[in-house]
């Protein structure tokens, strides 16, 4: 054997082993501070989920503090991100995508059902509003960032306690107002707003209990509206309506063409009012042809028929004729 081989490994090739945590991560020190602090509440919440949970019984739904203690670092690395993103946006010296970055992590949260209650209680929801802020520059946030929290929004048990603490209900409102908007977006925003304000105006979510204005038909008045002549519009009103036309449309009406008429979303205020009377439904005698269900109906012929033939009438029953009928 070799004295290469019999000589001792020096300690110094050996690995420097640092004291403390085994999964922190150690940060060189030509990093700026902001570069150090968004690293170490990585290293936190890396640590934080693959921390082994406290097994519990199925009656049981108490709330660990590691959980507590995993919303608050991903709070306080999505407020660090947001800031960071605003910052490159107003100098412009370089792309933000630190929001970007720590989207993957938030879905992974947002989406753990048994982890609602603890978002809720720690007030994540303000982070949620502030990443789907408009930004500096008065762009909207990315497609993929409102995609996923508006996901994660639907999913939440939002109450009205919650939406007064984080203020996210004016984010929403600005969705649903918003030409910028994506279509799936503002129906999602739509549907939310719907279903947060109801509970605070004491709205039924049932159809049957909603009520509608009704307002009794006038043909004489449709008729005289008709036939009234139209006023002529002005050349503003002419050239406002000439902009507020499609492209199609304009292509349309150079070529002396029909266009197809665009689709349209039409809110109705009033319902036509009902010339069905109540009350002479309820005094209609019962029977067949009356206001009962098929079920009475079959019913009462049942058992009218049953009474007949206890009474003598023929085996064959009711004749092909219509005999003995008079009395249904």
């Amino acid at each position: 054997m070799s004295d290469e081989e019999n000589a001792p490994v020096s300690k110094s090739a050996e690995p420097e082993q640092i004291e403390g945590d085994d999964n922190e991560q150690v940060v060189p020190e030509n990093f700026d501070e902001s570069t150090k602090r968004r690293q170490e509440l990585e290293a936190k919440l890396e640590r934080a989920l693959k921390r082994p949970k406290i097994k519990r019984r199925k009656d049981e739904h108490d709330l660990t503090n590691d959980d507590d203690e995993l919303i608050q670092i991903l709070k306080q690395q999505m407020d660090t991100a947001a800031k960071q993103d605003a910052e490159l946006i107003e100098s412009e010296t370089g792309v933000a995508m630190n929001k970007i970055q720590l989207l993957p992590k938030v879905r992974n949260i947002l989406s753990k059902a048994n982890l609602a209650e603890v978002i809720l209680d720690n007030n994540l929801l303000a982070e949620v509003r502030q990443w789907l802020e408009p930004l500096p520059n008065a762009s909207l946030p990315s497609y993929e960032i409102q995609k996923t929290l508006f996901a994660a929004l639907l999913k939440l048990p939002i109450n009205t306690n919650h939406l007064r603490e984080s203020g996210i209900g004016k984010i929403l409102l600005f969705y649903q107002k918003s030409k910028r908007v994506e279509p799936d977006i503002k129906r999602v925003a739509d549907k939310l707003v719907s279903d947060w304000t109801r509970p605070i105006i004491g709205a039924s979510d049932n159809y049957r209990d909603k009520r509608f204005s009704s307002v009794e038909f006038d043909a004489a008045k449709l008729k005289e509206k008709m036939n009234r002549p139209k006023k002529r519009l002005t050349e503003e009103e002419k050239k406002r309506r000439e902009a507020e036309k499609s492209i199609y449309e304009q292509q349309a009406a150079r070529r002396n063409r029909a266009a197809a008429p665009a689709p349209t979303v039409t809110d109705y205020k009033f319902a036509p009012k009902s010339r069905v009377d109540k009350n002479a439904m309820s005094i209609t005698q019962a029977g067949v042809g009356s206001s009962l269900n098929r079920d009475d109906q079959f019913k009462r012929i049942k058992a009218k028929l049953s009474g007949r033939r206890a009474g003598g009438s023929k085996k064959g029953g009711i004749s092909i004729e219509g005999r003995g009928t008079q009395g249904f």
